[in-house]
C-alpha cells in the first residue's frame, strides 16, 4: 500500500485564509480568532454540503448553516448573552447540534460540552464549576438539568433541541429571539484569542473533583490543523477517516460482528484514547488490509494531537510538532533525559497548550511547572529518531470505555463503610473496555464485611461506569512507598496475581 503523504497545504490554507480574515478586520490576532475563521469559510463554499445526518439522511450547505448560526448569534446578543459567558451542549449528534456552537465562537461565548448521560449529581458538580448562562439538551435529559439547575444559586436557562412539554426547544429560541441580520451586515465580535475561552472542556483530577480545562481560540487554531496533515480523497460523499478509542474498536471487530461494519471504506483509522494492543491493529490490518491504522496520543489540555503520526512505527505516537517544546523528566531525580529508550515523564510547552483549569487556580499550579511547562502525568521514552512511545499514565484516573473514574473517589466511599479500615483502588487492563476498577480493601479488625456488600455500596452509590467491574481484594495491609503514600505500581502488580471476588 502507498502511503499517504504528509504536507503542508493544510498550513498553506490556514494562512491563506486568516490572511484574508486579517485584510478585513485590520486586526493582526484575527487569525487565531474561530469565529471570523469559520464565517470566512463558509462564505467561501456556500453551497459546500457541511453537515450530513447519518440517521436521517439530511444535509445542509454552508450557506444554511451559516445563516442559522447568524440568527443563533443575534438570539444569544438579544437575551444579553456575551463575551465570555457560557453554554453548556449536551444533545444527540445531529444537525442543530453544531448551530449554537459556531454562533458562540462567533461572540466569544465559550462552550462546555458535557456528556449527556451525566446523573443529576455529576451535572450540578459540573455546572457548579463552570456556571453556564444557557444549556442545550435533549428533553429527555432536561429534567435533569432542571434538578440540578435548582441546587445552584444562578438563573439558567434550558433549551431543549426536540420539541417538549415545558421547556422552550431551539427552533423557538431562534424565532423569539433571533432577528433577520444579515449576512452581509452580520460581525463577529473582537476580542484577543489568545485569551478568550473557545471550549471549558471536562477533565477529572485525582481528587475526583470535576474540573474545566480551558481551550482559548489561539490554542485550537494552531493545534486543530495538525490533525488534518494527511490528506484524503476529496469531493465524496463517504467518510475516509475515522478516529476511535482502542476497547470500543476492539468491540466492533468481535468475530460475530465484525461483518456488520464496513471498515474498508476507510484511508485511515485513528486510535486515540488509551494504549493500543498490538493485536488490535494487526486484527484492524487483517480485517481492511488497505486501511491506514494511526496511534494517536492526544490530550484535552493540549487541544488535540500531541506529536505528528507520519510514518510512525509500530507503537509509536509519532514525532515531535513544531508547535511544542517536549522534555522526558526523570521521576526519581527531576532532571532531563537526554538519552534515548530512558522512561519520563513527558512535559510540553508551546501555544496549542491549554491556559489553565477554568475557577480552579490551585490545579492549574499543581499541573505546570517552572516557565509555563505542562506536566502531563505520563510516561514516555523515546528512540534514537525521536519516535515517542506511550508507557503508562503516572495519573490515577481509570478510563472504562469513554468515561474515566476517580480512584481516590471510590476509596473515599468504600472507607465510608463501617467494616472498612482502608482502601484503595486500582485497575486491571480489558481488551474490549479498558481500565476495570478494582478494590483492595483492609478490613477493620473483626470485622465481617465481604466482597459483595462491598460492590453493593458502590452500586448505591455511584453511576453504572464506575462500578467495581474488576471484583475486590481483601488483604491485611496496602503497599506503601517510603513517604507512605499508596505504592501505585506495586498495587497495580499485585491485583493481576490475586484473586479477586
Amino acid at each position: 500500500m502507498q502511503r499517504r503523504r504528509a504536507n503542508d497545504s493544510v498550513h498553506w490554507f490556514m494562512n491563506e485564509l486568516s490572511a484574508r480574515v486579517v485584510a478585513e478586520s485590520g486586526i493582526p490576532s484575527d487569525r487565531y480568532h474561530l469565529g471570523k475563521l469559520i464565517l470566512q469559510s463558509f462564505k467561501d463554499a456556500p453551497d459546500f454540503i457541511t453537515q450530513i445526518d447519518g440517521g436521517t439522511g439530511e444535509s445542509e450547505t454552508c450557506q444554511s448553516v451559516l445563516q442559522r448560526s447568524i440568527k443563533c448569534a443575534t438570539a444569544f446578543k438579544n437575551v444579553g448573552l456575551q463575551h465570555g459567558d457560557v453554554v453548556v451542549l449536551m444533545g444527540l449528534s445531529h444537525i442543530d447540534l453544531a448551530i449554537p456552537l459556531y454562533a458562540a465562537l462567533y461572540l466569544g461565548i465559550a462552550i462546555a460540552p458535557i456528556d449527556r448521560t451525566y446523573t443529576v449529581n455529576e451535572l450540578y458538580e459540573s455546572f457548579n464549576v463552570i456556571r453556564p448562562k444557557m444549556v442545550f439538551c435533549q428533553s429527555e435529559k432536561a429534567p435533569d438539568v432542571q434538578l440540578a439547575v435548582k441546587q445552584l444559586d444562578q438563573t439558567i436557562e434550558i433549551i431543549t433541541f426536540d420539541k417538549g412539554d415545558y421547556f422552550c426547544n431551539f427552533s423557538e429560541f431562534l424565532e423569539k429571539n433571533g432577528d433577520d441580520t444579515t449576512i452581509e451586515d452580520f460581525r463577529a465580535t473582537d476580542f484577543d484569542p489568545d485569551e478568550t475561552i473557545s471550549f471549558l472542556m471536562s477533565t477529572s483530577g485525582t481528587t475526583g473533583a470535576s474540573k474545566s480545562a480551558i481551550a482559548s481560540h489561539m490554542n485550537l487554531a494552531i493545534s486543530s490543523p495538525n490533525l488534518w496533515l494527511i490528506n484524503t480523497k476529496k469531493h465524496i460523499l463517504k467518510p475516509t477517516f475515522t478516529t476511535m478509542v482502542p476497547p470500543f474498536m476492539t468491540t466492533l471487530i468481535k468475530p460475530e460482528d465484525r461483518d456488520k461494519c464496513d471498515f474498508t471504506c476507510f484511508e485511515l483509522l485513528i486510535l486515540s484514547g488509551n494504549a493500543v494492543p498490538v493485536e488490535l491493529v494487526k486484527e484492524l490490518k487483517t480485517i481492511s488490509p488497505n486501511t491506514e491504522v494511526a496511534e494517536i496520543f492526544g490530550m484535552t489540555e493540549m487541544a488535540g494531537i500531541s506529536f505528528c503520526y507520519e510514518d510512525s512505527p509500530p507503537g509509536s505516537c509519532g514525532k515531535p510538532l513544531g508547535c511544542f517544546q517536549y522534555r522526558l523528566i526523570d521521576m526519581e531525580t527531576g532532571k532531563d533525559i537526554n538519552v534515548p529508550n530512558q522512561r519520563g515523564e513527558l512535559w510540553v510547552k508551546g501555544p496549542g497548550v491549554f491556559k489553565g483549569y477554568y475557577h480552579n487556580p490551585k490545579a492549574t499550579e499543581d499541573a505546570f511547572a517552572k516557565d509555563r511547562w505542562f506536566k502531563t502525568g505520563d510516561i514516555f521514552f523515546r528512540d534514537e529518531h525521536w519516535n515517542f512511545y506511550f508507557v503508562e499514565r503516572i495519573k490515577l484516573m481509570l478510563k472504562y470505555m469513554i468515561y474515566h473514574i476517580s480512584p481516590v473517589e471510590l476509596e473515599n466511599l468504600i472507607r465510608s463503610h463501617p467494616g472498612v479500615l482502608d482502601a484503595a483502588v486500582t485497575g486491571i487492563p480489558d481488551p474490549e473496555n479498558g481500565d476495570l476498577a478494582v478494590a483492595c480493601v483492609v478490613r477493620q479488625s473483626g470485622s465481617g464485611v465481604t466482597a459483595q456488600d462491598i460492590k453493593d455500596l458502590v452500586k448505591e452509590s455511584l453511576p453504572e461506569y464506575k462500578q467495581l467491574r474488576g471484583g475486590v481484594i481483601f488483604i491485611n495491609e496496602l503497599p506503601m512507598t517510603a513517604s507512605s503514600k499508596i505504592h501505585r505500581v506495586k498495587l497495580k502488580q499485585m491485583v493481576l496475581h490475586m484473586e479477586r471476588e
